[in-house]
């Protein structure tokens, strides 16, 4: 049972790769806009992760679709005029942008555990001014939502806690200096 769940993980991945390419987008485009992160879209792309129905019909409804129609390698893939709107925003958006070289030397979560060993996050800091950080360090252009991905996570999470907002973008403050 264990194997055709994971053949099945494989397919969906394989295909939701299809609809990322027809379109030009990338796993973060769809990530933020489904309430994910795009270390999950990664994965169920690689079809290391299953999905939950759920998740599969908030991906589908992102390219307009239900889940059954996502799901059918057979079913054509619609227009761009047929997308959501969001849909439609983060693909012109994509084309702006480009797709980001990856770099595999570069190790984003060993700089940002740099900037928290450091003093810089004694005090609140949202994530694009840590991302300007790492920038300002030698990292080249990171994309603030990478960050927030990581601090997220353990044992990031654990360390840098949420103190706050400005404006609508989360502030970021080593839980020791932060006030309870």
């Amino acid at each position: 049972m264990k194997k055709k769940f994971k053949d099945i993980s494989v397919q969906f991945g394989a295909q939701l790769k299809r609809y990322l390419d027809h379109f030009g987008l990338i796993e973060i485009d769809i990530a933020y806009l489904i309430g994910s992160n795009s270390n999950s879209i990664d994965n169920i792309v690689k079809g290391d992760r299953g999905v939950v129905l759920k998740t599969v019909e908030k991906i589908a409804n992102f390219f307009g679709l239900s889940y059954y129609e996502m799901g059918n390698p057979d079913f054509p893939f619609p227009a761009v005029s047929n997308l959501p709107k969001p849909t439609q925003l983060a693909i012109l958006k994509r084309k702006d942008l480009g797709v980001p070289d990856r770099d595999y030397e570069f190790d984003l979560a060993g700089k940002l555990d740099i900037v928290i060993a450091s003093d810089f996050l004694q005090v609140a800091r949202t994530s694009e001014a840590i991302a300007k950080q790492i920038e300002d360090g030698g990292g080249g252009q990171i994309d603030a939502v990478r960050i927030t991905d990581l601090l997220g996570r353990s044992p990031r999470n654990k360390i840098v806690v949420k103190v706050g907002k400005q404006g609508k973008q989360n502030l970021y403050q080593l839980e020791a200096f932060a006030e309870n």
